[in-house]
């Protein structure tokens, strides 16, 4: 009997070798303090792995340094009406909207719930439980 694996369990020895070269230059560019750049790296792995959790929480921690560290705050504009839609259509063509967003607003409190929603309707349980972890952390009297 062959074990079966959850959709977001894929590790970074997983990844294709063009994938992991990006993976080994945004850690490269987290040493180097390129917050950005290493989250758009990071972006686009898990745009083509949406189940590498392990890029998914480095992107959101960079995401949020560079959110600390820059004077830029965060749009007031709220595009996660737009892609509820989408998550019921598409969950996992979701992730990727979600994810371009939640870079902006690393610690949004619908955009974590929205990413939320899309990974547990794609079965991909650590990653929903990692969004709901993030909005705890960032926002402890967020109860619901």
């Amino acid at each position: 009997m062959q074990a079966t694996t959850s959709p977001d369990s894929i590790t970074e020895g997983d990844l294709n070798p063009s994938l992991k070269k990006l993976w080994l230059k945004s850690l490269s560019a987290i040493e180097m303090n390129n917050l950005d750049y290493a989250v758009s790296l990071l972006l686009n792995i898990i745009k083509e792995e949406p189940g590498f959790l392990q890029g998914r929480k480095t992107m959101r921690a960079a995401a949020v340094q560079a959110q600390k560290s820059s004077s830029k705050k965060a749009s007031m504009m709220k595009p996660w009406g737009k892609l509820k839609g989408k998550v019921k259509k598409d969950p996992v063509g979701a992730l990727h909207d979600i994810e371009a967003e939640l870079a902006k607003d690393p610690i949004s409190i619908d955009g974590n719930k929205l990413l939320s929603d899309s990974a547990l309707s794609a079965g991909m349980f650590e990653t929903s439980a990692f969004a709901l972890e993030t909005v705890r952390e960032n926002h402890p009297k967020e109860t619901k």
